[in-house]
C-alpha cells in the first residue's frame, strides 16, 4: 500500500491524520501527500495543536460510479455518479 493510500485510508476512517501518526509509520513527507490529495480534489484543513500538525478531512461524499448498459433512451451506456455519505 502506498503512503498516499495509507494516509487517505486513515483520514477516511478517522476524519483526520497527524504528523506524529505518520512519522510512526515512516511517512516523513505528509505535507507533500496532503498537497497531492488536494490536487485530487480532497478538501483538507490543516491545524496545529500541542506540537503536532493535524490534517482534517472536511465532510465529503464518496462518489461511486457505475455503468448502466443501454441506460440511455438511444440504447447507449449511461454513467451514473452516486454520492455516498
Amino acid at each position: 500500500m502506498s503512503q498516499k493510500t495509507l494516509v487517505l485510508k486513515q483520514m477516511r476512517e478517522t476524519g483526520f491524520v497527524t504528523r506524529n501518526w505518520c512519522l510512526q509509520r515512516f511517512i516523513s513527507r505528509l505535507g507533500a501527500i496532503v498537497c497531492d490529495l488536494k490536487k485530487d480534489g480532497m478538501d483538507i484543513e490543516a491545524s496545529h495543536k500541542d506540537g503536532d500538525y493535524i490534517y482534517q478531512l472536511k465532510d465529503q461524499p464518496k462518489i461511486e460510479q457505475y455503468i448502466v448498459r443501454g441506460g440511455n433512451d438511444d440504447g447507449t451506456d449511461r454513467l451514473i455518479n452516486k454520492k455516498i455519505w
